[in-house]
């Protein structure tokens, strides 16, 4: 048996010592024999210097035998090596699930219901049904607490499953859970809670009133309130280029993951349609089955992975190749690189994974204008660039065809926000300025959490979740205290079985924890963190969100959905949005999109067009 042994020089003992090792010495070989060693062993050893080999026979104490210089101790198994090796990925598919699943139960341990006592019933408005409204609804739910939701959609979104929605990965019945079933599962802990469907338009902070409307028509509800929490989020911030709004498509509300899909669909439709004329109309399907993805943040990166996926796997079963190979996916960051709060290391895996997946990545890249069938694009400027700078980019534009653009690349404040800022005297406009408590600063009795707080901490669903929690815990205690954020990592899913985890290390970095059993290297900027890709990366990414969702038929249709698209594939039913009206087409055929049936014959002008008031009625076309 050979073993590899790196000994630190012992101390002098009286027995003989082997020669001296020549400078170019690299490591020993010992071949040790069956019997038990001693003193007087016989080994063999093998010196390599320089590249020349020379054996040494005689008795060698074993443990005499060193390396120069002193280095550590270290034996090495290969056998037990290579199969530890090869269950790093089930050791992190069952870490992370342990990891998403102990996450969401500790944080929720506390869900309890205090005794009432004989205080009058405390008046809870809050304004929003996301990640933070909802979890603001579950901690403050208690006896002596009147609770009123309200929002202008009726269901909770699951954000980050809209990328997987807007392919058919999943349906968005499981990326949402209705919010009366969730107000009502409140009302069970708490004095009463109610649902409002409707669209706050004002605040009277001063008269500690909420004004709403129900409609367009503007039929006004009035909700009095003793607390009021404020979590409408935020919307898609356009940033003031034109066509944006008009022509973009965003990835915000449950209905933009449903206008995507039917676009997307719909185009393959077109493109299959027209490939049937050969090469004859080659460039409007080039510009059909191109998609523009602005902003490489995690959702931008999520929903080209997703589209890449889609196009490799089921456009390419259905549709065929010649279609799914002419399918283009462009992400435009403006920023120097992709995803910026990961760390650089893990933004390049998740850059040369895209690229691999045939999606083209372009940072360092502003868009400028979008039209219905194009978008403008120029090399970024930075802030406060010259006039030279500014003529040299625009110089650089290019305007290219596309079939649809996804606006991923910013967010801003609703209009409620805005209003109430104006109110208070802010000159920021971005959000509602909060001290440590999370109160609304020059208010009374009012909180601000979510994407529409100015708070110092980023506009993420980890953040929204943790002050929900915060703020619901100080409603239902009666006693405010300081926000205190615990980041957990970041999570960013690359497509099916690929992904990229940055895991704070519990404890600190010198820390004993599960990522440096598994060997996940060093990140951030102190290397408190540690980086996750491939497979275990996408465990986690799908145990955390599996874990949180809020009700058993939810994970029940989430784990239903990914297991028909794995196996059968994706959703490709069209949606339907509107009905038109069939138009009146001179030739109908009843073949697929994909090759005309043989059939059918054309009826030539001269046929059609004939003087005869009879044979202008007559079909135009003719079965045979």
């Amino acid at each position: 048996m050979l073993l590899r042994l790196l000994l630190p020089r012992p101390p002098p003992v009286p027995a003989p010592s082997p020669p001296g090792p020549g400078p170019g010495l690299e490591f020993l070989w010992v071949r040790v024999p069956n019997q038990p060693a001693n003193e007087n062993s016989h080994c063999s050893e093998t010196r390599r210097t320089g590249g020349n080999e020379s054996i040494l026979n005689g008795n060698i104490p074993p443990l005499l035998i060193h390396k120069t210089p002193p280095q550590t101790t270290i034996v090495g198994l290969p056998k037990m090596a290579n199969a530890l090796k090869k269950l790093v990925p089930a050791i992190g598919v069952a870490a992370g699930g342990s990891w998403a699943a102990i996450t969401s139960f500790n944080d929720d341990w506390d869900d309890y219901t205090p005794s009432s006592g004989n205080s009058k019933p405390e008046k809870i408005v809050i304004l929003g049904s996301g990640w933070a409204a909802l979890n603001a609804l579950r901690k403050c739910a208690a006896p002596s607490k009147e609770i009123v939701v309200v929002s202008p959609r009726p269901h909770f979104l699951y954000t980050p499953l809209l990328a997987s929605s807007s392919v058919g990965t999943i349906t968005l019945r499981s990326a949402t859970e209705p919010l009366r079933a969730l107000v009502e599962r409140a009302a069970g802990r708490a004095t009463s809670a109610t649902f409002v469907r409707a669209d706050a338009r004002d605040i009277d902070v001063e008269g500690k009133r909420v004004l709403a409307t129900t409609d367009s028509r503007g039929m006004q509800l009035e909700l009095s309130y003793d607390k009021l929490i404020v979590a409408v989020g935020s919307q898609p911030n356009t940033f003031g280029i034109p066509g944006v709004a008009e022509h973009g498509m965003f990835m915000k509300e449950a209905e933009d993951s449903t206008r995507l899909h039917s676009r997307l669909l719909s185009n393959l439709e077109k493109a299959a349609a027209l490939s049937v004329e050969g090469d004859k109309y080659a460039k409007e399907i080039d510009r059909l089955l191109t998609v523009f993805v602005v902003g490489g943040g995690p959702t931008g990166v999520e929903l080209s992975a997703e589209l890449a996926d889609f196009a490799h796997s089921d456009v390419a079963k259905i549709y065929g190749a010649d279609i799914s190979e002419r399918i283009k996916i462009v992400l435009v960051e403006v920023m120097p690189r992709l995803l910026g709060p990961f760390d650089a290391s893990l933004a390049e895996v998740a850059r040369d994974h895209l690229v691999s997946k045939g999606v083209e990545v372009r940072t360092g890249t502003a868009v400028t204008h979008v039209e219905a069938r194009d978008v403008t694009c120029q090399p970024s400027l930075p802030r406060g660039a010259t006039p030279e700078q500014k003529k040299e980019a625009e110089a650089n534009s290019q305007t290219e065809e596309m079939g649809c653009l996804v606006w991923a690349a910013g967010i801003g404040a609703r209009p409620l926000v805005k209003k109430l800022a104006q109110k208070l005297g802010q000159s920021d406009m971005r959000g509602l300025k909060v001290d440590e408590d999370l109160r609304v600063l020059g208010t009374d009795g009012v909180y601000a959490i979510g994407d529409c707080a100015l708070s110092g901490f980023p506009p993420t669903a980890q953040v929204a979740a943790q002050q929900g929690k915060h703020v619901g815990r100080a409603i239902r205690d009666g006693s405010d205290s300081k926000f205190v954020y615990h980041h957990a990592g970041s999570l960013c899913c690359l497509g099916s079985s690929n992904g990229i985890a940055q895991m704070v290390v519990p404890g600190g970095s010198g820390a004993n924890n599960v990522w440096d059993l598994l060997g996940a290297p060093a990140v951030g900027k102190d290397g408190e963190q540690r980086s996750v890709t491939g497979l275990p990366a996408f465990a986690l990414w799908r145990s955390l969100y599996f874990t949180k969702l809020l009700s058993t038929s939810s994970k029940m249709s989430l784990g239903g959905d990914w297991i028909n698209a794995h196996i059968w594939g994706r959703d490709i039913q069209e949606p339907v949005l509107k009905r038109t009206a069939t138009s009146k087409l001179p030739v109908e055929s009843f073949g697929t999109s994909l090759q005309r049936n043989n059939t059918i014959r054309l009826v030539s002008k001269a046929e059609t067009m004939a003087t005869d008031p009879a044979e202008k009625k007559r079909k135009r076309f003719w079965l045979f």
